[in-house]
């Protein structure tokens, strides 16, 4: 429950920064903040390091936030919530630290 409610406030943060709405879905939100040509949120000006972070994000969706989204999970570890709790505290922070690309 603590992750889950965790990665919705990443998922928020994300979607406030990027003026979008609830019809995209987590995939498509952060190749919008983040992809391509055009991201609507700069977090480096070296394009592999913006790719990096594209795929950072893509991976907590996909492999932390999703499994705890759509299941019940029972026996994580303590520790192991904490440190994904950390996680995604860094990523929030990595997006306030973030420049919104101006169209």
């Amino acid at each position: 429950t603590v992750i889950t409610e965790a990665t919705r406030i990443l998922e928020n943060r994300l979607r406030l920064l990027t003026r979008s709405d609830a019809s995209l879905t987590a995939t498509d939100l952060v190749n919008k903040a983040f992809s391509g040509e055009a991201p609507k949120l700069r977090v480096s000006e070296v394009v592999p390091e913006q790719k990096a972070v594209h795929l950072l994000f893509l991976g907590t969706f996909g492999f932390i936030r999703n499994p705890v989204h759509h299941k019940l999970l029972s026996g994580l570890p303590s520790e192991r919530v904490l440190q994904v709790l950390g996680l995604i505290d860094y990523l929030i922070s990595v997006l306030n630290a973030s420049t919104p690309q101006i169209e």
